[in-house]
């Protein structure tokens, strides 16, 4: 796993594909304190949770795809295949206490036209 200059944790997913937030690290770090090691399953690119490793059971296309707070992050190698190339960013918000809301979220920057098409004065 490779750290970046800011807040974000970048997980070696061949070509650094998925960035961890802090927030998402903290948050996973506190369950695992809290309630014992997780396993992160991402569906790529859409979603993220955290499940208790003891009632996790990898499928026979779930592969490891890298570590946060020594919990194992899993994907289906279908699903890699099938957003080749996808960057993405998983962050996490408090939507409750015990438990926070993992965001699975696109990387990629706005086009730069874009942007400048959305700064311009009307």
């Amino acid at each position: 796993m490779q750290r970046s200059d800011s807040s974000l944790e970048r997980v070696d997913t061949r070509g650094g594909r998925l960035v961890v937030t802090g927030a998402a690290r903290d948050a996973i770090g506190r369950l695992c304190r809290d309630d014992g090691r997780q396993a992160v399953l991402l569906c790529w690119p859409g979603g993220a949770v955290c499940l208790p490793l003891s009632l996790y059971a990898p499928a026979a296309f779930d592969v490891i795809i890298g570590h946060i707070a020594r919990c194992p992050i899993y994907v289906d190698v279908r699903q890699l295949r099938f957003a080749a190339g996808t960057h993405a960013v998983l962050d996490a918000t408090q939507a409750c206490e015990q438990r926070p809301l993992l965001r699975l979220r696109p990387a990629h920057p706005e086009p730069a036209s874009r942007r400048l098409i959305a700064a311009a004065p009307r």
